[in-house]
C-alpha cells in the first residue's frame, strides 16, 4: 500500500523467510535488461523472483520475493485482493488475478525460502517448505 500511495517504483517485496540463493544475481543488471527499447512491448509486470512453479499449470505458488517495476500495477492488485471474498495465501491470490486480468509476469529462481528459522506469518519454526511443493519444480 506504501508503495502504491507513494509512487515509488522499482519495489521488491520479500517474504519473512526469504534467502538469497543465487549468489551472482546483480539486480542492477537484471534492471538494465529488462528495461531496454525492445522489451518495452513485452515488459513483465511482475516478477517472481523465487518460489514454487506448478509444472501443470505454471502457477507460482510457495512465494518467496517478487518485484514491481511500477507502482501502478500494485494499485491493481490491491483493489482485486481486497475486494476478494476468498481470502488466503497472497500468493495463491495473486496468481488467480494476474491469469483473470491477462497481466503479464515472469519467473526468476533468486530466492529461497529459509529453513529452520521463525516464520512471523506462519507464527512457528520453518524446517522445510510445504509437504505440497513436492509436485513443483524449483520449490527450493
Amino acid at each position: 500500500q506504501y508503495a502504491y500511495d507513494n509512487k515509488i517504483e522499482d519495489i521488491i517485496i520479500f517474504e519473512d523467510d526469504a534467502v538469497l540463493k543465487d549468489k551472482n544475481f546483480d539486480f542492477i543488471d537484471f534492471l538494465d535488461k529488462i528495461d531496454t527499447d525492445e522489451n518495452k512491448d513485452n515488459k513483465n509486470l511482475i516478477w517472481y523472483l523465487g518460489g514454487c512453479v506448478n509444472p501443470k499449470n505454471n502457477n507460482i505458488y510457495c512465494l518467496h520475493a517478487y518485484y514491481f517495476p511500477d507502482w501502478q500495477i500494485i494499485g491493481v492488485l490491491i483493489n482485486a485482493l481486497s475486494s476478494s471474498n476468498n481470502k488466503r495465501a497472497i500468493d495463491s491470490m495473486m496468481i488467480n488475478v494476474l491469469k483473470k486480468k491477462n497481466i503479464k509476469y515472469a519467473y526468476r529462481q533468486v530466492f529461497g525460502q529459509m529453513e529452520n528459522s521463525y516464520s512471523y506469518i506462519d507464527g512457528s519454526i520453518k524446517n522445510k517448505p510445504g509437504t505440497w511443493v513436492k509436485n513443483c519444480t524449483n520449490a527450493t
